[in-house]
Order: C-alpha cells, then structure tokens, then sequence
C-alpha cells in the first residue's frame, strides 16, 4: 500500500477525534490568475542551513512545473534555488543550473493534504547534506541524486527574491492548488519530528512549531485574509502577494479536509476535456458543445448527514444543462448523456427545470426553474439513505425533520458529484461549489454537517474511487 493510501486510509478511521492541534486556514492558488507570494530576504543566521515545512494539496496535474518554493533571479545563477514538481510529477530540488534531486516518486494525489520538508545542511557530507521527508517519512529513492560543494549555500535562504507558489527567476511555474502551515528555518535543518507526529491513528498530523526561527525565518498561517503573506514567526518577514484575493483563504486545511472535484477522473468517463476546472477545484466551466460533463468530488461519505451546495452561473430557465447530485460508487460513473433528465441507476440528481431524476426516469420536485447565480443545495442522510434537494434554501420536504425527501433508498458509499453539458455559450457551469471549503451561502439543516475529516461523523469520510 503506497504513503499516500495509507495516510488518507487511516485518516478516514480516526472518529470524531479533535485534532491536539488545529490548522484554521490555507490558501488557494488557483493557476489561471498568476497567483504567488514574494520577498526578498536578508541577511541569513547561516545560509548553509534551512529548513522549509509546508503542507499542500494539489488541483491539477500535468501542468508546467508548478513552483512550490523559489528563490534567485537568473538562469545559471548560484544564489537561485527552486522546490518544484516536474509535469510528470516528480519532486524536483535544484540550485543554480544544477539539479540536486528528483524523486522516483510521483506526487498525484489530489485528494489529501500531504507534508513536505525540504532540510539543507551543506556542512554536512554527501547525500545528508539534503534530506526531503514526506508525510513523516524521509524519501531516499531518486531518479537523480547530486550533493553541493562542502559549505556552499544552495540559492534559498541568501539575500535574493523568494517566491512561494512560483518561479522567483523566470516568472512562470505557477502552483495550482492549496497551501497551508509554511515554515522556514534559517540556521537549522530540521526533521519531521519539528513539525508533525504520528497520532494514535497511525496518521501523520501537524503539531506547532515551538523552535527558533533564525533571522531569515517565517511562518506563513494565512489567518488574515486581507495579508495572506503575513509572517507570524515574530521576524516580521512578510511576503506580498500577487495574483491572490481575500476569497483565496480558504478553511480545507490538514486538519480539515474538505472535497473538491477530482481531475483525475479519466477523460473518456467523466469527458473532462470538455470542460475547464478552476479556483482549486470548486470552479467548472464547459467549453466543448455536445458532451455530458460529470466532475465527481474527490471524498466520499458511506454513513451520517451531509449538506453541500452550489452556485450555478449557467444558463438557466428550465434548460436542464446542469446538474447536481450524487454516485453510489459501489458501480462504475455512469457515461449516458446528461441533458434534459437522464441519469444512471446509481445517480440521483437535481436539474434545472427542477426536475429530480434517477435510473432514467423524472419527475418534478415542484421548486420551479433555476436562475442563474441560485444556491443549488444537497441534504443526504445516509443513515436513513435519503437526499432532499433545494434552491435559495428552499428544500421539497424538511431535511431537519427526516421528510418528504426527493428519493429514499440511496447507496451507501455516496460521492459528491457536479454534472454540465454543452458549452460555447455558458450552459452548465458553476461555481463556486461548496462542500465546506469556505463559509456556506445558508445554514445547514439541523443535524446536518460538511463533509470533512474533522467533524463529528469523520468516520464515514474517505477517499472517493477515481473513475476511469
């Protein structure tokens, strides 16, 4: 079983376990604005010596070099160091013109939080001059492998342009995700025990940082919307952003959480070709005419309430072109066309039009046409295996009081899903979508909650199949 199945496997067993220590907030980077944050560092404690901590979650892949963490201004440039994925997705660590290491490694997974640290210390010998740890775990299989000179400095952590989320030397790479709980040591290099510990779940969780900074040091909470690159460390070495809004501060964070939807879906499933998916996963616009869209969420949920809701900027009208519901994921994503009321045996859907469909079959909820810029809403309780559906928190039947639902009899390993056809003139498209990534348009029904890894059900929480 790989990291990464095992972390979010164990994850989705740790019930209704708080956190010894929360993480409230990260931020979004979403690619198509050109987001990142910048600084220019000074003076470093010992420039042979750093640590950089940071937990992220990607959106999409195959992009070009997505940046984590740069510095530099040149080409060949010694004082130029990059923290990089490669468009294969490979983790990538290099200074000046040389390339120090890539991982054999590949890093697709864009359902969970993942922990990486970065620990340099060129007084050191060989290959324990740069030690790169992942969710606890120190990587030691690299497709490349090459050490510094003794005592050299590595570009990060000198007196040059630091870019988090981009190329500081090229002015591309931009990251296209989620980052949260960004440390930089100056002076030490650190390891995993500094910034995380294995919890009673056997899962890798993040614990407060209670160390020295050195002159050169930050820590990057994103607690302030409005100065998302405001150092807390106490250095006050604060970075500008570009590219950012206070929208970006988001509350899916390591210690919460929360579904987007999963690109990984394959193309010839899901047609994801055909439609463009922004804003860190919760934006979906369509843009080839003629196709069914299904973006299926990356976390499932098998037991307990959960409310979910959508802004459908589509068009409207009774038109039918979008759509919001639900996959029992127990069978495969059904691939039928979605226009003006089909679904698959193992859907229930909401569409515009206010029609509720299920194995090929509708009828009329009763809450008339959409317009555009609704609040599309989802109560399911998976106890009783029923799904209400709603606009402008307007719901057939009560959720809170367990009736009237628009279908009884769902599955049990139910998986968020936004459903659009068409394109060229806006048909089926949303966002935001919001399963609890930012603060909800209405308040949820009584005893219903976001889907989270954090909250009072998380036992049913886990990773959602990807479709292919």
């Amino acid at each position: 079983m790989g990291l990464f199945q095992n972390h979010m496997m164990a994850a989705a067993a740790s019930a209704g376990v708080t956190p010894a220590y929360t993480i409230d907030n990260s931020c979004r980077f979403n690619l198509p604005d050109s987001p990142y944050l910048y600084d220019t560092l000074g003076t470093a404690t010992d420039a042979n010596r750093w640590t950089y901590s940071t937990w992220f979650k990607r959106s999409k892949l195959g992009i070009s070099y997505p940046v984590i963490f740069s510095a530099g201004s040149g080409g060949g440039d010694t004082s130029r160091g990059d923290i990089t994925i490669y468009t294969d997705n490979r983790l990538s660590f290099s200074g000046g013109s040389t390339i120090w290491r890539v991982t054999t490694q590949v890093f697709t997974d864009v359902a969970t939080w993942q922990h990486l640290i970065v620990a340099v210390n060129t007084d050191e010998s060989g290959n324990d001059m740069i030690k790169i740890y992942l969710n606890g775990s120190q990587i030691t299989a690299f497709d490349t492998t090459n050490n510094p000179s003794s005592a050299a400095n590595t570009g990060i952590n000198t007196a040059v342009a630091h870019n988090v989320g981009r190329q500081s030397h090229g002015g591309d790479g931009w990251w296209d995700g989620y980052m949260s709980e960004i440390n930089f040591i100056d002076g030490q290099q650190l390891g995993p025990s500094s910034f995380g510990e294995t919890n009673s779940d056997d899962v890798w969780v993040p614990i407060e940082f209670s160390g020295s900074y050195g002159n050169n040091g930050f820590f990057l909470d994103f607690e302030s919307s409005g100065d998302l690159g405001n150092d807390v460390s106490g250095n006050n070495n604060d970075f500008t952003s570009s590219g950012l809004a206070a929208t970006d501060q988001m509350i899916d964070t390591p210690t919460s959480n929360k579904p987007v939807l999963n690109t990984k879906t394959d193309t010839a499933v899901g047609h994801l070709s055909a439609a463009s998916i922004t804003e860190g996963g919760l934006t979906i616009t369509m843009t080839a005419s003629s196709l069914s869209t299904r973006a299926p969420a990356t976390l499932k949920v098998s037991s307990g309430k959960w409310y979910w809701e959508a802004k459908y900027t589509g068009n409207a009208s009774g038109q039918g072109y979008g759509h919001m519901g639900i996959w029992d994921s127990d069978t495969a994503l059904p691939t039928t066309t979605i226009g003006s009321g089909a679904a698959g045996a193992n859907e229930w859907l909401f569409g515009d039009g206010g029609l509720k469909n299920h194995d090929n079959t509708s009828s009329d909820t009763g809450l008339g046409n959409w317009a555009v810029n609704n609040i599309i809403q989802i109560c399911i309780d998976l106890d009783a295996n029923k799904i209400w559906f709603g606009f402008q928190n307007t719901f057939q039947g009560n959720p809170a009081a367990g009736s009237g639902e628009s279908f009884s009899g769902v599955g049990d390993n139910i998986v968020p899903v936004i459903y659009g056809y068409g394109g060229g003139s806006g048909q089926g498209n949303w966002g935001p979508i919001n399963y609890g990534n930012q603060a909800f348009t209405y308040t949820p029904p009584t005893g219903f909650e976001a889907i989270a890894s954090d909250n009072s059900q998380d036992v049913t929480v886990s990773t959602a199949p990807t479709p292919t």
